[in-house]
C-alpha cells in the first residue's frame, strides 16, 4: 500500500562466513483478509475456522495500523485478519514456529480453525510452535483476532498487526535464547564477556550436542572457542550453556554516547560435525554507575540530555519502517541527545539497535501509567511484562535501565503503589543486577514517603516550576541524584514558523544543583491523541496533532528544534566572523565550554568544526578544524581557519561542528549574495484576513510580506514557512502586497499583486504532501468550526476528475492511485453550517 510498509526487511537467513543457513525464514507480510467487528459476532460465527467464507472481507497491509485508512480512521474494537499460505512437506521433523513482532493491543490466533495461543502485550514480540497443527503439503490459514481498546495516557491507541510476521524453521534442536553480560575493568582496560544460552531439544530422542563461540569487533573475530565439551541432551530436555571470555586492553573498546562501539556474538551447536543451529546479537561493553549524587558513564560523570518521543507518525502510525526510525534517532541526535526516557512505550529491536548503534542512552518501561489497576503487587500482568521485556532487550547497550511505570506514585490514586514499585523494582534487580531499575515519578516533590525511595535514581516529570520540584524532591530524598524523565511546559504548535519555547530558562533554572544530573524533553515529535485536558494550554487541537514536539507529525522541523539544539549544546559559540582577502577566506570561532555544573556536562571527544564554501547547494571547498578533548569547566577556546576564495562562484559561507559520528550539532550560513525573489502561487482572503502562498527562494533564511492601500507602509513578522497570513484587515481596501525574502546579505522582493478581501472563508493550510506507495498523504490544518473536508485531484493541471469527501482531522489519505501518473489536488474545508471554504492552491505531486 505505501512504501513504507512494503520495505520492511524482516529476519534474514543467519549467514556468516564459516556457517551455512541453518534457518529458514519466511515472510508473511502483505495484503491479509480483513474485517472489523463492532458487534463481536466473530467468536459466535466461527470466523476463525477455514470453512467460512471470508471473499468479502477488505484487505489489510500487514505490518500496518488500519488507523491510517480513511475506512477505519477512528475504529476501535474487534478487527480479524486472515492469511493463507504454504506448508512444505519438508518441514515435517523440525521446529516451526509463526513469530509476530508486535500486535495492539490483544491478539488471539487461529491456524486451521484450532486456537493456538493469545497474547495481551501489545508492544512485545510473541510466537507459537506450529508444529503439532500444520497440514503439510498444502495451504495452511492463519486467523488473528486484534483488539485495540487497551489505551495508555494521551496517545493513540492505533490498531493492527503492527509490527513484521514470519515463519521460523529450525532444527528440532535448537537455541531459544541469547543473553550477553559484559564487565569492564576500567582500571585494567579489560573486560570479561558472560554468555548464556539456552539450548532445547524438542524432539523425543536423547542428541549428543557440542558448542562454539565466536566474538566480533567490527567485522574483524577476536575470539574463537572451538568446538567445546560434548552434551547429552534428553528428549523433550533442555540445557543452559554458559561461556566466559575475557578481553585484553587492544580487545576492550567501551560503548558511549559519542563512541558507540559495538561487538557482535555468535554461538552455534552442533550434533557432532553437523550444524545444528546458530544464534547471534550484538551487544557493548559500557559501565553505568550512581556514585553519590553523580551518574557515571564508564567512570566518567555526566550531565546529559535528551528527549521523549511517542514512536510513530501520521503516514506509517506506530509501524515504524526502519526509515522512519533511522530519521527519529538522527534528528535527535543532532539536537544533542544522549539519554532519555525515550518513550512510555517498549521499543521494537529495529529501534533499540539504532540507539545502540548511534549513541542515545534510555530506559525502556512496562507501560502502567496514572491511576491503574494493575498498579498491585498480587497483579500479575506487570510482573509478566517486566519479564517479557528484560528478557527480550537484554543485550541492548543502550538500555541503562528498567522502568515499572509512569506517574503511578501518588497514593490517593493507586493506594498499592508503594508495595507494587518496591516489589517490581526488586525483580528488575533480580532479572537484571546490572542495569538501574526506578519508576517515572511526579509526586517525589510532593510525598515524603515516594516510592521514588526505591529507585537507583530520582526520575522526576515537572511541567513548570522544575527548580522549586527539583529542590522538594531533594529534600525528601537527599541521598539520590535527579533525572528530569520529563521536562516542559505547555503544547506549544503545529506550525513549524511559530513554534517557540524558552529551553533556556527551563535549564537555567536547574543548572548549578549537583544534584541534578539531567533532563529529557516532553517530546521530540507531535503525535495523534483525542485527549482532552482541563487546562487550556494541554488541550488537543481539532487536528489530534498533540503539539508537544520539536518536529510536527511529519517529521518536519519546526523553529523550536533548533533552539532546542543550541541549548542542548554542551558549549556556546560566543564569536564567529569570516574575511574575503584575495585569495583566501580568514575567519575566527571562539567557544565556551559549559562548566561542570551546566546542562549538559560531559567530555567532548572526537568534535570538529567543518567550513565549506557553497555555491547554492554545491561544496565548492571545505576546511576542518579538529578540536582537542573538552571537558566541563574548560573555559573559552579560540579557533582559526583559512579556506580558499571563488568570488565569482559562492554564494554562502556554511559552518558547522559535528561530533565524533559526524553528527552536525549546529550549522549556520553566512550569505555573499541576496535571495531570489519568490513565486507567488495563490493569495486567498477573507473578511478580515489575507493568505499568501509561495515558493522558497533557495537563498532565504526567512520571509516578510509588505502591504499597505497606495503604499507598501506596513510589514509582516519574519517567517520560515511558504505562506504568510495577515488578520484584522478591512474589507473593500485596494490593498498592494509583497513578498520579500531575507537573508543577512541583503533582501529581495517579488513583483508587487493586489487584493482585496471579501466574504469567502480561508482553506486550510497545507502543511505538507508525502507520497507513497500508489497513493500520498496529506497534513492540513484543522479548526474547531471544520465539519468535513473535500479532496479534488486529477492528472492533468485544473482539471480534476474525482471530488472526495472525508471527515479525517488534521491528516487524510488519497489510496489506489496509479503510480505511474502524476496528480494534481487542492483541498477545502465545509463549515459546520455546511459553507464551503475556497480552495487551496493546486498540488503536484507523483506516488511511489
Amino acid at each position: 500500500m505505501r512504501k513504507f510498509l512494503n520495505i520492511f526487511l524482516l529476519i534474514v537467513v543467519l549467514k556468516c562466513n564459516v556457517y551455512a543457513a541453518i534457518a529458514d525464514t519466511i515472510s508473511l507480510n502483505g495484503m491479509w483478509k480483513f474485517r472489523t467487528d463492532l458487534y463481536k459476532t466473530g467468536d459466535e460465527q466461527q470466523w476463525y475456522k477455514t470453512s467460512f467464507d471470508k471473499a468479502g472481507w477488505d484487505s489489510m497491509e500487514v505490518p500496518g495500523n488500519w488507523d491510517l485508512h480513511n475506512e477505519y480512521a477512528d475504529y476501535k474494537g474487534d478487527a480479524w485478519y486472515s492469511v493463507k499460505f504454504d506448508v512444505k512437506d519438508v518441514w515435517r521433523n523440525k521446529n516451526v514456529r509463526l513469530i509476530f513482532q508486535s500486535v495492539y493491543n490483544d491478539a488471539e490466533v487461529w491456524l486451521n480453525g484450532n486456537k493456538i495461543g493469545e497474547n495481551h502485550f501489545g508492544f512485545l514480540q510473541f510466537q507459537f510452535d506450529l508444529s503439532n497443527y500444520l497440514i503439510y503439503g498444502q495451504k495452511n490459514e492463519i486467523v488473528v483476532k486484534v483488539n485495540n481498546v487497551f489505551k495508555r495516557g494521551a496517545i493513540w491507541n492505533w490498531g493492527g498487526i503492527r509490527r513484521p510476521v514470519w515463519l521460523e524453521i529450525t532444527d528440532q534442536t535448537r537455541i531459544n535464547n541469547l543473553s550477553i553480560t559484559s564487565k569492564p575493568d576500567l582500571k585494567k582496560q579489560s573486560s570479561i564477556v558472560n554468555l548464556n544460552a539456552e539450548v532445547v531439544n524438542y524432539s523425543s530422542n536423547k542428541i549428543d550436542l557440542s558448542y562454539a563461540v565466536e566474538l566480533f569487533y567490527k567485522s574483524k573475530r577476536i575470539y574463537y572457542s572451538g568446538q567445546q565439551r560434548a552434551i547429552t541432551l534428553k528428549g523433550a530436555d533442555s540445557v543452559l550453556l554458559t561461556h566466559n571470555i575475557h578481553l585484553n586492553k587492544a580487545d576492550t573498546h567501551l560503548w558511549s554516547f559519542d563512541f558507540p562501539n559495538l561487538y557482535t556474538a555468535k554461538i552455534a551447536v552442533y550434533n557432532n560435525k553437523k550444524l545444528l543451529h546458530l544464534q547471534e546479537d550484538k551487544f557493548g561493553i559500557r559501565k553505568i554507575e550512581v556514585e553519590g549524587l553523580k551518574l557515571k558513564l564508564n567512570g566518567k560523570e555526566i550531565r546529559p540530555v535528551g528527549f521523549n518521543l511517542v514512536p510513530e507518525d501520521r503516514i506509517t502510525g506506530n509501524t515504524l519502517p526502519f526509515e522512519h526510525i533511522k530519521k527519529m534517532v538522527d534528528m535527535m541526535k543532532e539536537a544533542g541527545a544522549n539519554m532519555a526516557r525515550i518513550s512510555h512505550l517498549s521499543l521494537p529491536k529495529e529501534f533499540l539497535d539504532y540507539l545502540d548503534e548511534k549513541g542515545i542512552m534510555t530506559f525502556e518501561e512496562v507501560s502502567l501509567w496514572g491511576k491503574d489497576v494493575m498498579v498491585d503487587p498480587d497483579n500479575p500482568i506487570p510482573k509478566i511484562w517486566l519479564q517479557k521485556l528484560i528478557h527480550q532487550e537484554y543485550n541492548h547497550p543502550s538500555i541503562i535501565g528498567w522502568s515499572v511505570g509512569n506517574e503511578i506514585g501518588l497514593l490517593d490514586k493507586n493506594p498499592l503503589a508503594n508495595q507494587y514499585i518496591k516489589s517490581a523494582i526488586e525483580n528488575a534487580k533480580k532479572l537484571d543486577p546490572n542495569r538501574l531499575a526506578v519508576y517515572i515519578s511526579n509526586s517525589a516533590q510532593v510525598q515524603p514517603d515516594d516510592a521514588a525511595i526505591y529507585s537507583d535514581i530520582i526520575m522526576l516529570n515537572s511541567y513548570g516550576n522544575w527548580a522549586k520540584a527539583a529542590e522538594k524532591a531533594h529534600h525528601n530524598f537527599p541521598d539520590k541524584p535527579i533525572f528530569f524523565s520529563e521536562f516542559g511546559e505547555s503544547l506549544n504548535t503545529e506550525d513549524p514558523n511559530d513554534s517557540h519555547l524558552d529551553f533556556g530558562k527551563m535549564l537555567d533554572s536547574l543548572k548549578g544543583k549537583d544534584y541534578i544530573i539531567g533532563a529529557s524533553l516532553w517530546t521530540f515529535n507531535d503525535y495523534r491523541s483525542s485527549y482532552w485536558s482541563p487546562k487550556k494550554s494541554w488541550e488537543t487541537p481539532p487536528s489530534q496533532n498533540r503539539a508537544w514536539g520539536v518536529v510536527n507529525s511529519f517529521l518536519q522541523k519546526k523553529r523550536s528544534y533548533f533552539e532546542v539544539q543550541k541549548v542542548f549544546l554542551p558549549l556556546s559559540i560566543t564569536n564567529l566572523t569570516a574575511t574575503q582577502h584575495n585569495d583566501y577566506i580568514f575567519g575566527q570561532i571562539d567557544l565556551k565550554i559549559n562548566k561542570k555544573l551546566d546542562f549538559p556536562a560531559y567530555q567532548l571527544s572526537g568534535y570538529k568544526i567543518a567550513v565549506q564554501t557553497l555555491d547554492n547547494q554545491k561544496i565548492i571547498d571545505s576546511a576542518v578544524i579538529k578540536l582537542p578533548i573538552l571537558n566541563p569547566g574548560d573555559g573559552s577556546k579560540t579557533f582559526e581557519f583559512n579556506i580558499k576564495n571563488h568570488p565569482s562562484l559562492l554564494t554562502a559561507i556554511k559552518f558547522s561542528l559535528s561530533d565524533a559520528q559526524n553528527f552536525s550539532r549546529f550549522d549556520t550560513l553566512i550569505y555573499l549574495k541576496e535571495p531570489q525573489s519568490v513565486h507567488i502561487k495563490a493569495v486567498n482572503t477573507s473578511e478580515n484576513t489575507v493568505r499568501v502562498v509561495f515558493d522558497p527562494s533557495s537563498l532565504a533564511s526567512y520571509y516578510t510580506l509588505k502591504y499597505g492601500n497606495g503604499k507598501l507602509e506596513n510589514e509582516s513578522s519574519a517567517t520560515i514557512n511558504n505562506f504568510i497570513e495577515i488578520k484584522g484587515l478591512k474589507s473593500k481596501i485596494n490593498y498592494q502586497f509583497q513578498v520579500v525574502a531575507h537573508n543577512n546579505k541583503g533582501s529581495n522582493a517579488s513583483v508587487s499583486s493586489n487584493f482585496i478581501l471579501n466574504e469567502d472563508e480561508l482553506p486550510p493550510i497545507i502543511w505538507d504532501a508525502v507520497a507513497v506507495k500508489n497513493g500520498f498523504f496529506i497534513s492540513f490544518s484543522s479548526d474547531p468550526l471544520d465539519y468535513r473536508y473535500e479532496v479534488e485531484y486529477g492528472t492533468q493541471k485544473g482539471n480534476y476528475f474525482k471530488c472526495l469527501t472525508f471527515d479525517n482531522h488534521g491528516v487524510l489519505q488519497i489510496p489506489n492511485l496509479d503510480s505511474d501518473k502524476t496528480y494534481f489536488f487542492r483541498l477545502r474545508r465545509l463549515m459546520q453550517w455546511g459553507f464551503a471554504s475556497t480552495w487551496t492552491n493546486e498540488i503536484e505531486i507523483k506516488p511511489l
